[in-house]
């Protein structure tokens, strides 16, 4: 039986080394292979489509999907909605006129002397102006393909919905390359096993940008001790906007361009006990000597940049924050 997408992801049988050495990957074949579990995935996409438009009051005018296995769900979903479907193919495979956008990714020929050779995703040429475009892929890893659709979708006039995938490998950092994006996933890979259901939040290293101090936050509420500021990416939103909108509410600062960067990735089956977790998190340096905690959620904790007196790693909500608070204070004091 395949009535949830976790009996969905349990179909799946990893093939190590495929492409290259090291990498881990899932054969969609074992789920479009399997009637009912196929329908069940299709039955996912269009309800993620359908969400999307009622939380955010806006219309998909076409669904875009990736040469070639964003084309087994893409087509089937355009169809369930109503709307065109547009093709995004690797160069030459597409008839006059297209347009068109180079990448590179992180595993890929490589040239005689070791360098990446571009890979290309074109379009045929359309008038997109005005138009709203979700973009469906069987997988994001490292998200270069995905950013590049993304991107010749703009090229032409639309704008990107959102990028939706039925699989996600979060620790090859596609999110992050796709922050300005937002992404929904049916199903992620944590420590070597696909899980539906994943919930995926951003937390917030952030220290002022006057006086170098680190601020956490207190939580009041469960799971209690100290933490980053953060929580879940809800529907409608990039990790970016998630980023802000997170850190004014629990702490009242805002964070503005060029305040933030990259830090890590946070994701385990045991990382938080109220289910599985995947967390981008981020360096934030902004001005926090207003800052105040979420009503009756959390209080701020202030370490002075000069001391930096951290807490024992038991006080804290969550282990693997210990890890990240504790190495940025390393970092600063060397």
């Amino acid at each position: 039986m395949t009535s949830t997408m976790q009996d969905v992801a349990d179909l799946f049988v990893p093939v190590p080394d495929f492409p290259e050495k090291d990498i881990l990957f899932w054969n969609v074949g074992d789920l479009t292979s399997h009637l009912l579990a196929y329908k069940h995935t299709l039955n996912e996409l269009e309800m993620r489509c359908h969400q999307w438009e009622k939380a955010t009051g806006k219309t998909i005018d076409y669904i875009a999907g990736f040469d070639a296995r964003g084309f087994i769900f893409g087509g089937v979903v355009a169809d369930r909605l109503g709307v065109g479907f547009l093709q995004i193919r690797k160069k030459g495979k597409l008839p006059p006129p297209t347009e068109s956008v180079s990448y590179t990714m992180e595993y890929g020929e490589k040239d005689e002397h070791g360098n990446k050779i571009p890979k290309v995703q074109e379009m045929n040429k359309i008038d997109l102006t005005g138009k709203t475009v979700v973009l469906i892929d069987d997988l994001l890893a490292t998200g270069g393909t995905a950013k590049a659709g993304c991107q010749l979708v703009e090229k032409m006039g639309g704008t990107v919905g959102f990028f939706l995938t039925v699989t996600e490998l979060p620790l090859l950092l596609g999110r992050v390359l796709l922050q300005d994006y937002e992404v929904v996933t049916l199903l992620t890979e944590i420590e070597g096993k696909l899980k539906a259901g994943v919930r995926y939040c951003i937390d917030a290293v952030i220290t002022d940008s006057k006086t170098g101090d680190l601020v956490l936050v207190e939580r009041i509420s469960k799971p209690l001790g100290y933490a980053m500021p953060g929580g879940g990416i809800e529907v409608g939103e990039t990790p970016v906007q998630a980023l802000a909108r997170e850190t004014e509410e629990e702490t009242g600062c805002l964070v503005h361009i060029g305040s933030y960067s990259f830090h890590t990735v946070l994701t385990g089956a045991d990382r938080d006990p109220r289910g599985d977790q995947v967390s981008l998190v981020y360096n934030v340096a902004i001005d926090t000597q207003r800052a105040r905690g979420e009503e009756g959620k959390t209080l701020i904790y202030r370490l002075p940049q000069k001391i930096h007196r951290l807490p024992g790693a038991h006080e804290f909500a969550f282990l693997d924050h210990v890890e990240v608070i504790y190495k940025t204070v390393e970092k600063s004091a060397a």
